[in-house]
C-alpha cells in the first residue's frame, strides 16, 4: 500500500524518510527535483499537455479549412464539378479520421470504474475552449457537404447535415460513455456538434447554391444571342 505524503515526511525539515529510514539532504533533492521537472519552480516552465495544443491546432486546422474552400469556390467557378466533389470528399475523409482519432484516443479511467453521462444541457462546468471546440469539430462537414453531395436540394443538405451530425455525435458520446475510451458522455456536446455543423451547412450550401445559380444564369445569357443570331444570320432573297 502507497504512503501518503505526511506519513513519509513528518519532519517538519524533512531530513528523514519514515519509511526508508534514511538521511535526506533536502538540497540534493531540490536539484534532483529541478533536473526532473518536478521542483517547486516547475509552474515557471513551459509544459505541453494536450490542452496547451488546442488553439495552436484549431488555427492550423481552421486555416487548412479556409483554403480548402476558396479551393472549391475556384473549381466551382471553373465549371469543374467533379474535381471539386473528389477534394471534398477527400478532405471529408481526412476529418472523419481526425474526428476518431480526436475523439476516441482514450482518456484515464476513473479509479473507481463509474461511468457518467450528463443529460443536462450546460450543466457541467466546461471550459470556454472545450465549448468552443466542441462547436467547431463538426463544422467542417457542413461546409464540405454542399459539394460531396452537388445534386441534393439545399434543404436536403441541411437537413442531411442536421441528422447526421446529432447521430454521429450521439453514437460517440454512447461509446465514450460505456467502452475504456472515454470515463463520461454530455449532452452538451451533441448540442454543440449539432448545431455547428448545421450552421456551416447552411452557409456553405447557400455559397454553392449562389455559386451554381450563377453561373446556370451565364450560361443561358451566353446562349440567347446565338439563338437570336441564327434567325437573322440567313440570306434574304432580293427580287430585281
Amino acid at each position: 500500500m502507497a504512503t501518503s505524503k505526511a506519513q513519509r515526511f513528518p519532519d517538519p525539515q524533512g531530513r528523514v524518510d519514515v519509511a526508508s529510514g534514511r538521511h535526506r539532504d533536502p538540497r540534493q533533492e531540490e536539484r534532483v527535483h529541478r533536473g526532473s521537472g518536478h521542483g517547486r519552480n516547475c509552474g515557471s516552465q513551459l509544459l505541453v499537455t494536450p490542452s496547451n495544443l488546442i488553439i495552436p491546432v484549431a488555427v492550423v486546422a481552421l486555416a487548412f479549412l479556409a483554403w480548402v474552400l476558396l479551393r472549391l469556390v475556384r473549381l466551382t467557378l471553373r465549371r469543374d464539378a467533379t474535381r471539386a466533389t473528389r477534394l471534398a470528399t477527400t478532405v471529408g475523409a481526412l476529418w472523419g479520421i481526425g474526428l476518431l482519432l480526436v475523439t476516441l484516443g482514450g482518456r484515464p479511467q476513473d479509479g473507481n470504474g463509474t461511468v457518467y453521462f450528463n443529460w443536462a444541457p450546460f450543466a457541467s462546468q466546461a471550459v470556454v475552449s472545450e465549448i468552443v471546440v466542441n462547436f467547431l469539430l463538426f463544422m467542417p462537414a457542413g461546409f464540405l457537404l454542399p459539394w460531396i453531395a452537388r445534386h441534393a436540394k439545399r434543404q436536403r443538405t441541411i437537413g442531411v447535415a442536421l441528422v447526421g451530425a446529432a447521430l454521429l455525435s450521439s453514437v460517440i458520446e454512447v461509446v465514450q460513455t460505456f467502452t475504456p475510451l472515454g470515463t463520461a458522455g454530455d449532452v452538451t456536446d451533441i448540442l454543440l456538434n449539432t448545431v455547428g455543423c448545421t450552421i456551416a451547412a447552411t452557409i456553405s450550401s447557400s455559397v454553392h447554391h449562389l455559386l451554381v445559380s450563377q453561373q446556370l444564369t451565364t450560361s443561358s445569357a451566353g446562349r440567347l444571342p446565338v439563338a437570336a443570331g441564327e434567325g437573322s444570320s440567313k440570306p434574304h432573297r432580293t427580287d430585281r
